[in-house]
């Protein structure tokens, strides 16, 4: 019995639950096109030696190799994105999952040259650019495909605690009509709701992928299904009261402690 204190962290519907125990490696945000997909914008995470992840609650975790060497930690229950788990003897923990995050600090970011094209890394999103007009998008493994009329518009990234839970970061999404959507392939697409009843979220059941959200009469589209580019731009960060305190919004656009 390990009785180190240690910082724990659960998926959103909690039948996953985790404590971190020993140093913690501060967070990293990764722009890679995998992590993009994965999380449905951006995938942020600390690190911490294998032996100091303890898998209090085990329930739907299941695993996706997305690379040789490489596997991706997820719910199959809820979705959320929770592991990355390589070869050097450490796993990477979603900072989103912590039931508490405050005592990691951003340390950097990586692959930001394979950033969307609706933000930038730091500061203000770059001007719009033409985009198609259907935008085609998929899950990581491409199981689910589906493509939705483009361009995006505007983008809103919610901060929440439900969107931290599931993507492990915060949020990026779109609205569209959702009769607008052309479902090409869609056999592991799953749905969970909260018990709050708060907004649907639907992902795939293989690789965790997160793809859209579905509540208070609107249907949004992560950004990052999105294969190409979205013709969108980052317009305003919403639910900023439940940000955690490993990053700071610093592109100078509307912020709102609600939801709207």
């Amino acid at each position: 019995m390990d009785d180190r204190p240690g910082i724990g962290g659960s998926c959103l519907c909690g039948s996953v639950r985790f404590v971190l125990r020993g140093p913690l490696r501060d967070v990293v945000i990764c722009h890679c096109h995998m992590c993009r997909k994965s999380s449905g914008h951006v995938f942020a995470s600390g690190a911490v030696a294998e032996q100091g992840l303890d898998l209090e609650r085990s329930g739907a975790l299941a695993w996706y190799r997305s690379s040789p060497g490489v596997r991706r930690g997820f719910c199959a229950g809820c979705g959320s994105s929770l592991f990355w788990l390589g070869d050097e003897g450490q796993v990477r923990f979603a900072a989103g999952a912590l039931d508490d995050p405050a005592a990691l600090r951003l340390r950097g970011q990586i692959f930001a040259d394979s950033a969307g094209d609706y933000y930038r890394p730091s500061g203000p999103p770059l001007p719009v650019r033409s985009a198609p007009e259907r935008l085609e998008c998929s899950c990581l493994c491409g199981e689910v495909g589906f493509s939705v009329p483009g361009p995006a518009g505007e983008i809103t990234a919610c901060h929440c605690s439900a969107c931290r839970k599931s993507s492990g970061h915060h949020a990026a999404s779109f609205a569209v009509d959702e009769a607008a959507v052309r479902w090409h392939v869609r056999a592991p697409l799953a749905e969970f709701t909260p018990e709050d009843g708060s907004a649907t979220r639907g992902y795939c059941r293989i690789c965790g992928s997160s793809l859209y959200t579905r509540g208070q009469g609107a249907f949004r589209v992560a950004a990052g299904a999105v294969d190409g580019e979205t013709g969108g731009r980052l317009a305003r960060h919403i639910c900023t009261g439940q940000k955690a305190g490993y990053y700071d919004l610093d592109d100078g656009l509307p912020q709102s402690e609600g939801n709207q």
